[in-house]
């Protein structure tokens, strides 16, 4: 019996990517697998017959993907009292009639 499957070394997930790239010099052909808790990357360079493979799991990129939005909201707190250090003063020195 002869199995066919669109998943290469057995990946669980769906297929979301297949795409050619140049890395380092060489073309390799890009695969990504999404499934519930992680995320796969295959490498595949044709000339030499290797695979290069990482994943992440779905916790871990959440955490970064999280981090990477608190900086971020941090950074731009930041960059608003530089551009403007007395505003709020400016605000309080006004008053409505």
């Amino acid at each position: 019996i002869v199995i066919f499957s669109r998943r290469a070394h057995g990946e669980r997930g769906t297929q979301v990517l297949r795409l050619g790239r140049m890395i380092s010099g060489r073309v390799y052909i890009v695969t990504c697998y999404v499934s519930s808790d992680e995320v796969v990357f295959h490498a595949y360079d044709a000339v030499r017959s290797a695979t290069m493979r990482t994943s992440v799991t779905m916790m871990h990129l959440r955490s970064w993907l999280l981090s990477e939005a608190d900086e971020q909201s941090v950074e731009e707190h930041v960059d608003e009292q530089q551009a403007c250090p007395h505003g709020n003063s400016i605000s309080r020195g006004l008053s409505l009639q």
